[in-house]
């Protein structure tokens, strides 16, 4: 991939993310109408640019390959068809070619650039913070709108990059990426009259934001283990993440909460009184606490033991 400088990257962020706010519903461009049209005039011109855009696209696909090209993340334009293939309007003369090769074309090239990227276990693209991952949160999205046209081995590479993603950029902190050059948010500080590096941190949230949406399933972990299964765990004594969910911010920041050493579970009300006694006493921090009441186990609300149930154990989670 050829290395972006600020003011192109900043210009496909913007323009990615209004395509991205169309597909998502977020604006009305490309709802559907009781008619089959556009509901209103603004949509009919989103659908317009967005016809007119795809005649340039498919001059770019590569016969040969079979795929839209990597060129400059070129491949991404699979987001603004998978948005005309699932909305009503299509007009092949505008956009210069037929529906169904459209979407044969798309398709192909989710196929390829899911196995291709490094969290799906290829080599090509994805990751790297700035800025694979503006045009991975499209192709996450495009992926997601053509979902039911996917094969069982493409949807898997997609739930490993959405996942593996969240993954990666929560393990980062307020870390800089070492992929990424010279490219920084300077953590929490940000920058300076000019540059207030809010674009930068915005990239972090950014790629943490499709495993918000679509969290990830059991059947995607690691050999089909559930959280509390042994062997399942990314770091020593650390049980992997749950996935969050939409709302949850819980969840992001436990992710950051350094491994406790791990102690024996116990059912018993008695041994976890005599506990927490005894770390009152000794002025120890209270520990964190995890659900044993089903396979998905989860962390208790706010993982604290003061707001343990009775389906809790005294185990502590990370």
């Amino acid at each position: 991939m050829g290395e972006l400088d600020r003011r192109q990257a900043l210009r496909l962020l913007g323009a990615g993310g209004a395509a991205a706010a169309l597909a998502s519903g977020l604006l009305p461009g490309l709802a559907r109408a009781a008619g089959g049209g556009p509901p209103d005039p603004v949509a009919a011109t989103y659908l317009r640019v967005l016809l007119r855009h795809t005649r340039w696209a498919e001059q770019q696909f590569d016969g040969v390959a079979g795929t839209y090209p990597a060129r400059d993340f070129t491949f991404a334009v699979v987001l603004g068809n998978a948005v005309l293939l699932t909305r009503d309007g299509y007009d092949a003369t505008t956009a210069g070619v037929d529906r169904e090769t459209l979407r044969a074309h798309t398709l192909a090239t989710i196929r390829r650039f899911a196995a291709s990227n490094r969290l799906a276990g290829g080599t090509e693209w994805g990751r790297k913070l700035f800025f694979d991952t503006t045009f991975q949160s499209y192709f996450v999205l495009a992926a997601r709108l053509l979902w039911t046209d996917l094969d069982e081995a493409t949807r898997q590479h997609v739930e490993r990059i959405t996942a593996g993603q969240a993954a990666y950029t929560t393990a980062l902190g307020t870390g800089d990426d070492p992929d990424s050059g010279s490219w920084t948010p300077h953590g929490l500080l940000g920058g300076h009259v000019g540059d207030t590096k809010l674009e930068e941190m915005g990239v972090y949230a950014q790629s943490l934001a499709p495993a918000l949406a679509w969290p990830r399933p059991t059947r995607g972990r690691a050999s089909g283990a559930p959280p509390s299964a042994p062997g399942a765990a990314t770091r020593p004594g650390c049980p992997p993440p749950t996935w969050p969910t939409r709302g949850s911010s819980t969840a992001v920041r436990s992710a950051r909460t350094p491994p406790r050493t791990s102690t024996t579970p116990s059912s018993s009300k008695t041994t976890v009184r005599s506990a927490r006694t005894t770390r009152k006493s000794s002025g120890a921090p209270p520990a964190a606490t995890r659900c044993t009441s089903s396979p998905r186990a989860r962390p208790c609300r706010r993982c604290s033991p003061r707001s343990r149930t009775a389906n809790c154990s005294g185990a502590r989670c990370c």
